[in-house]
């Protein structure tokens, strides 16, 4: 799918070697041997943090990439078959005003959100779009920066998240 990259184009393998303690492909070759070709994403991820004491994250990331890599998964694919994307751009401004500045803007183009979370930390804004779910996230980065990501979920085919990446992209254009 354009502009999806897999889990091991995110994520180099010295980083999960430097966090974990072994290279991916030594991960691959305990979970091969393990039988977890078989087992769901939950049963791998449960088998990294308690028989490895892996961290929740890294578990995540393991699993993730041995999925891809066993040909189970494909980017930007979740468990359930559906597939995510995400998007996001840094702008300049405190929080707040960023906020208040961008909401007309994702009104406009998506409608009134179905529902806001307006804590302090990051406040976030979501839309149902046709059997989607589609999320903004307000995320202060630096003093007078803030990273907007727009997320959308429960897509049902590789098409359909190529074609919404792309729509969510030219939103951040709008907002830039």
């Amino acid at each position: 799918m354009s502009g999806v990259r897999s889990q091991a184009d995110s994520t180099g393998d010295d980083a999960v070697q430097a966090a974990t303690g072994k290279s991916s492909q030594e991960w691959f070759a305990l979970l091969d041997e393990a039988g977890a070709v078989g087992w769901t994403h939950g049963q791998i991820v449960a088998w990294l943090m308690v028989e490895h004491s892996v961290g929740g994250w890294w578990a995540q990331g393991v699993t993730v990439r041995y999925e891809q890599a066993r040909g189970r998964r494909k980017p930007g694919q979740r468990p359930d078959g559906t597939y995510a994307v995400s998007v996001s751009v840094t702008l300049s401004g405190d929080l707040e005003p960023v906020r208040v500045a961008a909401m007309p803007v994702l009104i406009d183009v998506l409608g009134a959100p179905s529902g806001e979370s307006l804590t302090i930390k990051r406040p976030t804004a979501r839309w149902r779009p046709e059997g989607t779910t589609l999320a903004a996230h307000f995320d202060p980065v630096r003093p007078g920066a803030v990273r907007l990501t727009l997320s959308q979920e429960r897509l049902p085919d590789e098409e359909s998240a190529a074609s919404a990446k792309e729509q969510l992209r030219g939103l951040l254009n709008r907002l830039r």
